[in-house]
């Protein structure tokens, strides 16, 4: 069986990532979309599943078109429900309002970040695919993919990121076996601990390396997440 890896270049990646966190910072978020979008083309081009090159078929138009579309609609969505919220409220005095925003806000947060991964997914193929052939898709539904990404947001946040190891692993095999890519689905293999003890570690470093050593945690999941996605062996033969 050939291996599924990543053969990106740690430094060009790392500084991807580098130089996209800070020309997002410096143009307060506008260009957060071109970053995630040249982190995206660069990785899903440099992945090998069994063997099998993919291909990113997106552009950056594409990806900051959905970007800002989804952005507009979920800050649409957080001021019509706080407007409600607010009108309620100074009829009856509801005590559970500010937490009703908040969770709002989250799964607001969590639907613009779906669709976001829906059109990734859209437009990963493999190499050797004919465009006439394309046909990439999650095979869960929409509340999955919320409830999913919701639980694990709220556990990084209580454990303040000391469990992000696990709950990547969990989520990560969990749209794995969902991934429909060009017609073929996958396997995934991770032991959940594993992966814990070395987020835990590449936390400890960036913490002690003020952040810089973060980027480099992230390229590490990345890998790890390549390795363990295989094809179905049906499918293989």
């Amino acid at each position: 069986m050939n291996k599924s890896c990543c053969k990106f270049n740690r430094g060009k990646m790392y500084w991807y990532m580098l130089s996209g966190f800070l020309y997002s910072v410096l143009t307060l978020g506008f260009l957060s979309p071109l970053a995630e979008y040249t982190v995206t083309n660069y990785k899903i081009n440099s992945t090998y599943i069994d063997g099998k090159k993919l291909k990113f078929t997106g552009t950056a138009k594409g990806m900051m078109g959905a970007s800002y579309k989804w952005f507009l609609i979920s800050i649409a969505i957080i001021v019509v429900v706080n407007f409600v919220i607010q009108l309620i409220n100074n009829k009856i005095h509801l005590p559970f309002s500010i937490g009703t925003s908040s969770v709002i806000s989250i799964v607001t947060a969590v639907i613009y970040k779906r669709n976001i991964n829906l059109y990734i997914m859209k437009h990963t193929h493999f190499e050797d695919t004919k465009e006439k052939q394309y046909n990439s898709y999650y095979t869960f539904n929409f509340w999955q993919m919320v409830r999913n990404l919701v639980l694990t947001y709220i556990i990084n946040i209580f454990s303040v990121l000391t469990l992000y190891g696990v709950t990547s692993t969990i989520n990560d095999r969990y749209n794995s076996l969902r991934k429909v890519i060009d017609d073929t689905r996958f396997t995934y293999h991770s032991r959940k601990w594993k992966n814990f003890w070395i987020w835990l570690l590449n936390l400890i470093l960036s913490i002690m390396t003020f952040g810089l050593f973060l980027p480099m945690a992230f390229i590490k999941n990345m890998e790890a997440l390549a390795g363990n996605i295989h094809i179905k062996e049906a499918e293989i033969a």
